[in-house]
């Protein structure tokens, strides 16, 4: 099945960063982005509020003025006839899409969506009904990195059931969906439950550790140095690199070889001292990608500051 996902993703790889481009242009060249406050906005932004200001002067304001009028015809009731059958009609659909979690990110993962409603026709113009959708979303499976959890392709299936509205205009028509999913992903915050907090994206996972000084007599005493000789001692089966200085930073290295993934994740750790207690920031990715992704972990562990 991944295999067959990976074929899609390189067939639509050009969509991504084609998207990117349209959406930015022209403020990704410096000379239009140098201009004061015009050089903040893209020409798709302009030409939509452009478009919307010169339509609605063109046409008098016809949303305002016709606003009353158009609620009457949303309103409308159907006639008593008509009220006496129940006409459902039935949806389906199959969307794909790609999926990025930081706006930098280069690498697009696979998003799939196929859903089915139940409609009714209420008035004219609105339609109600009930829906469900499968996603299958491959972003998911970035979760399991920590705790070398392996899911199946049925298990970052994430189902919904919805609540549907419909809005047709002639040929056009716009859904207004509201309702939940019961995904597996969606609880994913136990497999974290040793840390603070956790930060992802699609190519790296920034685990937080807050330790009381109150857990260990003393500890408020030791340095950040001597903490993170026992942070490193923790992970001695891992094989971790000395202690660095280096870049204004007190950090190690060790490798994690997830066997049931066949996958080696490399994790940078920090070690902080605060006024009540210590922090360790890890930053994991897979070995392949260390070394690239490594000056933006020394800069996100650079900007870290621990208040008082």
């Amino acid at each position: 099945m991944q295999e067959v996902f990976q074929s899609i993703n390189g067939i639509f790889s050009f969509i991504g960063p084609l998207s990117d481009f349209l959406w930015d242009f022209p403020t990704n060249f410096a000379w239009y982005a140098n201009i004061p406050v015009l050089g903040n906005f893209s020409f798709a932004i302009i030409l939509l509020l452009g478009s919307g200001l010169y339509f609605s002067f063109r046409l008098g304001f016809v949303q305002v003025r016709g606003f009353k009028k158009g609620l009457g015809i949303m309103t409308e009731k159907r006639t008593i006839e008509y009220l006496k059958e129940f006409r459902p009609e039935l949806y389906a659909g199959l969307s794909y899409g790609y999926k990025r979690i930081d706006y930098n990110q280069k690498d697009y993962t696979t998003v799939l969506d196929f859903e089915v409603y139940v409609m009714e026709q209420l008035t004219r113009l609105f339609k109600i009904g009930l829906g469900f959708d499968l996603i299958y979303d491959r972003t998911n499976v970035l979760r399991n990195i920590k705790n070398g959890e392996t899911w199946t392709t049925a298990q970052i299936m994430n189902p919904g059931a919805h609540v549907v509205g419909e809005l047709v205009m002639g040929k056009t028509s716009f859904m207004f969906v509201v309702g939940k999913h019961f995904g597996k992903y969606m609880h994913t915050e136990k497999n974290y439950q040793s840390y603070t907090v956790c930060y992802e994206s699609a190519n790296m996972v920034i685990f937080v550790l807050k330790e009381s000084f109150s857990l260990m007599n003393g500890l408020n005493s030791y340095s950040t140095l001597q903490y993170a000789g026992l942070l490193r001692e923790a992970n001695s089966t891992h094989s971790p690199t000395a202690i660095s200085t280096e870049d204004d930073l007190i950090s190690f290295e060790y490798g994690y070889f997830n066997k049931d993934e066949n996958i080696t994740y490399t994790y940078f750790t920090t070690a902080h001292k605060g006024y009540d207690a210590f922090w360790t920031v890890q930053f994991a990715c897979k070995t392949e990608n260390f070394e690239s992704l490594k000056p933006d972990m020394i800069k996100y562990a650079k900007s870290i500051t621990l208040g008082e």
